[in-house]
């Protein structure tokens, strides 16, 4: 599936991936942070 959306859209891809990537990890260290801070408190 991936192979078919590469090909039908690369550019998008290649703009839109470090985005969502950056959005994920963001994400992943507020969870952590959160997490955190309930278990500390």
């Amino acid at each position: 599936m991936q192979n078919i959306i590469e090909k039908a859209e690369p550019s998008v891809m290649k703009i839109n991936a470090p985005r969502l990537i950056g959005r994920l990890q963001e994400l992943a260290k507020i969870g952590m942070n959160t997490r955190g801070g309930l278990i500390g408190n």
